[in-house]
């Protein structure tokens, strides 16, 4: 990210990606302000910046309304970009070249 000072592991951010598999409608807005501050807690309040991805960025009144009730958390950036199955693919690459290892979760 050209936009961070710092290597992306030193920052605290929140990541809310709002592709298209978040249902949309008065439930969305709220919880996922909720989520955010919710990962706030997690990082007892040093946090860097809140990250939003997804093609549901693209909605100007969506963000109105989420960046109205998590601004007070950190820095909103937003990338509204829609890219999840490009970095699926680099992801699968970079295990099938042994590069990454699967990490298998019980």
């Amino acid at each position: 990210m050209a936009i961070l000072k710092k290597r992306y592991e030193e920052y605290n951010l929140i990541v809310a990606h709002l592709g298209g598999g978040i249902t949309i409608g008065a439930h969305l807005k709220g919880q996922v302000a909720k989520d955010i501050g919710a990962m706030a807690t997690v990082l007892k309040g040093f946090c860097d910046g809140v990250i939003l991805t997804g093609a549901l960025t693209r909605s100007e009144r969506l963000l109105d309304i989420l960046q109205s009730r998590i601004s007070f958390i950190g820095r909103v950036f937003v990338f509204p970009e829609d890219i999840e199955m490009y970095a699926l693919l680099e992801s699968g690459r970079e295990i099938i070249t042994d590069r990454w290892s699967i990490i298998r979760y019980q």
